[in-house]
């Protein structure tokens, strides 16, 4: 009789075996981590810039001291915490720290004030500096890198360079040239994204037989219009966002917004989605910081806020499903208050999103600007429990998805019912899908979620056997009509 029933009722039955099932709460939905600044002090400016790579997490302070020397404090996580390490900074440096990259043992840190971008080699507390780039017209004001190239930038253009490890951080490649080209720079393996605000433009670039070649360029507007499209670029592999933070939406203006492209089989770079919230108010500036990596997005709002918390700032977060981004998530720190401009930096890398809120204050009446930075996990965040396609909900299509993969194991994924994180879709995943079963999105956010690495109590457990014998009576019927 069991081969019989419709799939959605067995689905269903084996949701309903489980629902008194509980979760060990481990983590809030939108819980981060503020970094421990070392000393900081007003007028610093702490989280204006951020990088992260592995392990290791930069915060550039360009208004450090009140020369404007400035400095970058490094983080390191150990056990499961973020410990400051050390503090990177020169003596005949201004603003160092306007502009941090990252990308394992190398940083790479921009000092626009003196026209000056360094090169340190190293890893937690011993960093040593391995070399020194030199420009004009606030060169550093953005650097980027990619295993042994960096590209740099400057404040106001009129180009972007590119250096290599090879060429021991001197000899560099010009890209183009022209008005504010170079405010923003990205560069991934052998692609990079060049920004040109005043343009409206970014220009793309590969690396073609050891030189860097043009590789077509995408505009929003005509030169000297308002949108500063290109005021805000980042890159990854074959995709590329560009920020646009004074678009306007109807009669508001400056609300921002933020496209995402993707490099097609004949290497053309066609757009996949503007974004651009429907929430967004005059200047919230929706665009002034992005960064992507892997299948997420992550996007800064510096001035978006509330009548009690006015400039507070946020970021949205975006994941990628195939060929479609989806929004799946609003981050914004638990104590934001008045013109903290948190989102004003945002940088993503393994699993986790970083965001600096410069214009925090050591105290919330001081007005002081020391800075802050925090850190997000993203499984904790975005990934509701259950949700095996991602589309905000716990229901029978994802007992579905879970019930044909059951028994994967090595390399599992989260796509394939795997919400425990082990690389097995089984008995575990099945708890936790059960636990959550109905549940939306919106609704987990509500009830402040445990996250999906979450354990199954014991009692859920021995309730398990009855929820898999329906689903493996399902896929037995499957097969035995095929």
């Amino acid at each position: 009789m069991i081969g019989a029933l419709h799939s959605k009722s067995l689905l269903v039955l084996a949701a309903a075996c489980c629902c008194f099932a509980s979760l060990t709460p481990i983590g809030n939905l939108m819980a981060g981590v503020a970094l421990p600044l070392d000393a900081p002090a007003a007028g610093d400016n702490f989280g204006s810039r951020v990088a992260i790579s592995g392990n290791t997490i930069l915060v550039g302070g360009p208004g450090n001291t009140a020369s404007h020397q400035g400095k970058v404090q490094v983080f390191v996580a150990s056990e499961g915490e973020w410990l400051y390490q050390t503090t990177l900074s020169d003596v005949g440096a201004l603003r160092f720290g306007t502009g941090v990259a990252l990308d394992g043992n190398t940083a790479v840190v921009g000092a626009p004030g003196s026209n000056t971008a360094y090169v340190y080699g190293g890893a937690g507390s011993a960093w040593t500096s391995i070399g020194q780039m030199t420009g004009t017209g606030g060169f550093g004001f953005d650097v980027q890198l990619s295993g042994e190239s960096a590209v740099v930038g400057m404040q106001s253009g009129p180009s972007a360079y590119v250096f290599t490890a090879s060429d021991n951080w001197d000899d560099a490649e010009i890209l183009g040239s022209g008005d504010y080209f170079g405010h923003s720079v990205g560069i991934s393996d052998t692609a990079a994204v060049v920004g040109d605000y005043w343009r409206n433009t970014a220009y793309f670039y590969r690396l073609d037989g050891g030189n860097w070649v043009a590789d077509g360029s995408v505009s929003r507007g005509s030169t000297g219009s308002s949108n500063q499209f290109g005021y805000s670029v980042a890159i990854d592999g074959d995709y590329a966002i560009v920020g646009a933070n004074q678009t306007g939406a109807g009669s508001l203006t400056k609300t921002g917004s933020a496209t995402i492209y993707r490099r097609e089989a004949d290497a053309t770079w066609v757009e996949q989605i503007t974004l651009a919230p429907d929430e967004l108010y005059d200047n919230d500036q929706f665009g002034y910081s992005v960064a992507i990596d892997g299948d997420f997005a992550a996007i800064g709002a510096i001035n978006q806020g509330s009548w009690e918390s006015s400039w507070s700032g946020s970021v949205y977060v975006y994941q990628r499903v195939g060929s479609t981004w989806i929004f799946t998530g609003k981050l914004q720190p638990e104590n934001g208050t008045i013109e903290d401009q948190f989102g004003c930096s945002v940088a993503i890398g393994d699993g986790k999103i970083v965001v600096g809120s410069w214009h925090e204050d050591l105290d919330d009446l001081a007005n002081d600007n020391a800075g802050a930075a925090y850190v997000f996990d993203i499984p904790t965040l975005f990934f509701l429990p259950g949700d095996a396609n991602f589309d905000g909900h716990v229901n029978e299509v994802d007992a579905k998805i879970l019930a044909d993969r059951w028994g994967l194991a090595n390399g599992a994924t989260w796509g394939d019912g795997d919400f425990d994180k082990d690389g097995r879709v089984g008995p575990a995943d099945a708890a936790i899908l059960a636990a959550h079963w109905g549940m939306s999105r919106s609704s987990a956010e509500a009830a402040s979620l445990s996250s999906p690495a979450a354990v199954p109590e014991p009692a859920a457990l021995g309730l398990i056997p009855t929820a898999l014998a329906c689903l493996l009576a399902f896929r037995r019927s499957r097969a035995a009509q095929s």
